[in-house]
């Protein structure tokens, strides 16, 4: 018997089960390299997706914070200039009354802003003479020093007061001035 043809028959089948092992082999090694190829493409671009909503996530959180520090910030400088500008009516007003206290001890500027507060002094007749006694009489008998510096005196019988003192004088000139003052501070008042 010839051995030859039966095993080039075995040898043809072996390498044609071979060739179509490694056939198969090969096409299943590249139906798999594209499935890993398409899942990682696909993981892929899910990563950057999730990367771009977490980047525009923390842009947004990020531009809320700033505005919220913008925000914190302009309150802070608005309630640190009231307060400078509250502090600064405090001290004129003080400075107004140590003023005021220092000037009103002198018996002839009462006599004065008195006399310029009912007339410049000038007035016809027997009214000048009144009014020189009205206002020795305030400085003279019907007046008392016991409102601190300045006087107080009464009118008609004890039903009217009137005090004329460092402290109602400095707070009567600083209701006058603080409006004006206050819009200096603002940048609203034009002179």
């Amino acid at each position: 018997m010839d051995t030859k043809p039966t095993s080039h028959g075995i040898d043809t089948l072996i390498a044609r089960l071979h060739g179509d092992g490694v056939e198969s082999g090969r096409r299943e090694a590249e139906r798999l390299v594209a499935e890993g190829r398409a899942a990682a493409a696909e993981i892929l671009t899910r990563a950057h997706a999730e990367a771009d909503a977490l980047r525009a996530e923390a842009r947004t959180a990020a531009e809320a914070e700033r505005q919220a520090v913008v925000h914190a910030f302009e309150l802070a400088k608005r309630d640190a200039l009231l307060a400078l500008k509250d502090e600064l009516c405090v001290q004129l007003a003080g400075r107004l009354r140590r003023m005021v206290a220092g000037e009103i001890a002198d018996p002839d500027l009462l006599r004065q802003t008195v006399l310029a507060a009912v007339g410049d002094g000038a007035l016809p007749g027997d009214a000048d003479r009144l009014l020189g006694e009205a206002a020795r009489s305030l400085f003279g008998d019907g007046a008392g020093s016991d409102a601190g510096g300045g006087v107080r005196f009464r009118l008609a019988e004890g039903d009217v007061v009137v005090e004329v003192t460092d402290e109602t004088l400095g707070q009567l000139l600083a209701e006058h001035l603080m409006p004006r003052f206050r819009a200096r501070l603002d940048g609203t008042h034009a002179d």
